[in-house]
């Protein structure tokens, strides 16, 4: 029924609308980094998501996750063992609606955070949305997220949005955090991949 998926979709714009607060205002402080929130997204779509991102990467769609600089592949690097795939640039944002959904309830949050945190942190534009999978065992070494500026006006990439769509039942002891280190000192934070 049109009218049903009409007000999920509200839904799913209002719950990122809503996770913006806690975001920009993080952001809006002198020694911004790390901020964590939930996009409250429903347990029915984060399941049809992560059943089309298994999927994608079971059929071979998903292509190992490379290391590149001034927009040049860098092989021979074994800093990842990811398998990754550009939504948009694939086709998939036309084909598995799920993934669609996520992305767009993503695209609402970053909308609404661009608006919170004007004119202190001027976003401008997005990057095609990237899905990637970590096999048991695999990692990304530590990296600097866009090292050269990828080309976008200003400085380029202003920040970095992570989406966990794990099964539910993660744990600590399960590992597999991002460590994200502080460039003014010698702490980090570690954010668990946990769902949603």
């Amino acid at each position: 029924d049109d009218d049903d998926d009409d007000d999920d979709d509200e839904e799913r714009r209002a719950a990122a609308i809503d996770a913006v607060t806690s975001v920009a205002a993080r952001m809006m402080t002198p020694n911004a980094g790390v901020a964590v929130t939930t996009l409250n997204m429903p347990a029915s779509l984060l399941n049809e998501a992560l059943k089309e991102a298994n999927e994608l990467y079971r059929s071979g769609a998903m292509t190992k996750g490379h290391v590149a600089a001034n927009g040049v592949d860098l092989p021979g690097i074994e800093q990842r063992g990811d398998s990754v795939l550009w939504l948009h640039e694939s086709g998939v944002y036309q084909t598995h609606a799920s993934l669609r959904k996520l992305d767009e309830a993503m695209q609402a949050f970053v909308q609404q955070l661009a608006h919170e945190v004007k004119p202190k942190l001027a976003l401008t534009e997005r990057t095609d949305a990237m899905l990637a999978c970590y096999p048991p065992g695999a990692r990304y070494a530590k990296h600097v997220d866009n090292p050269d500026g990828d080309g976008r006006d200003g400085d380029g990439r202003r920040i970095a949005l992570v989406y966990y769509l794990n099964d539910d039942d993660w744990t600590d002891d399960d590992a597999g955090a991002l460590r994200l280190y502080h460039p003014s000192s010698d702490g980090h934070d570690d954010v668990l991949p946990r769902r949603d």
